[in-house]
C-alpha cells in the first residue's frame, strides 16, 4: 500500500529492522499472551480508539489471523 505513496514509504523504511532478531522463544511468549485475548477484547480496543464499526471488524479480523499465525510457529 505504501509503495504508491513514496513519501510514506520512505518514512517507513527505517522500520525494517523491527522483528529481524526476535527469538523463537519471544515469539512464542507474545503469541501465548495475545491468544488469551477474546475477540470482544480485540474489538473493544479498536472501538475505544475511535475507529468506525466497519474498520473495527476488518482490523480485528486481521489481528485475530495474525495471532493464529504466531501460534502456529
Amino acid at each position: 500500500m505504501y509503495v504508491f505513496t513514496p513519501k510514506e514509504f520512505i518514512s517507513r523504511m527505517d522500520l525494517r529492522w523491527i522483528g529481524q532478531h526476535t527469538s523463537r522463544t519471544d515469539v512464542e511468549w507474545i503469541g501465548g499472551l495475545l491468544a488469551q485475548l477474546s475477540p470482544n477484547q480485540i474489538r473493544d480496543a479498536f472501538r475505544s480508539a475511535g475507529y468506525p464499526p466497519e474498520q473495527v471488524e476488518s482490523f480485528s479480523a486481521v489481528i485475530e489471523k495474525r495471532i493464529a499465525e504466531l501460534n502456529k510457529l
